[in-house]
């Protein structure tokens, strides 16, 4: 674990210190359960008394969890530290490589205070596959993978399908 001031952090990790910052958790936070998710969105965060690992992440047959870099420790005052690690996904095997998987840019944060401590899981960047319909295709291009953010409403079904609906309603 390589320690680090708060001056010397990359400007990706003083940002999820200061999401850290911002929504600071109270007593009654900590306290409450909250499972961890099978996916994530951006900006999702989970207070939790309990460490997190990255055993405790769901990961799919076909992706696993990948830890970037070493672990960072930081000193934010005399009596609390963070310990800063980052995840993404990657593929679990080359058979399965062409298989779409979610990529995931998710924090885990440790905070270790002289009173307490608890851990922080917020997800800074999300884009899960989804299959994309296309009624004009033939059967074996029908489905295309596109990524969440990226897909066009307009494209999914055709102008005299949309005027059939809207005829129906």
């Amino acid at each position: 674990m390589r320690q680090k001031s708060l001056s010397d952090l990359s400007p990706e990790q003083r940002r999820v210190i200061s999401v850290l910052l911002s929504n600071w958790p109270t007593g009654e936070t900590l306290t409450q359960y909250q499972p961890i998710l099978m996916a994530y969105f951006s900006g999702y965060q989970r207070f939790s008394t309990s460490k997190v690992d990255m055993e405790d992440l769901y990961h799919d047959s076909h992706w696993v969890w990948r830890q970037c870099n070493a672990k960072i420790l930081v000193r934010l005052d005399s009596e609390t530290s963070v310990v800063l690690q980052k995840f993404n996904t990657r593929s679990s095997s080359t058979k399965n490589k062409y298989i779409p998987r979610p990529s995931y840019k998710l924090w885990n944060l440790r905070i270790i205070q002289t009173v307490c401590q608890f851990s922080l899981l917020y997800c800074e960047n999300a884009s899960v596959p989804v299959l994309e319909y296309h009624p004009s295709a033939t059967m074996d291009t029908e489905f295309t993978l596109q990524d969440l953010d990226s897909i066009d409403v307009d494209t999914l079904i055709t102008e005299s399908e949309l005027d059939l609906i809207l005829q129906s309603q």
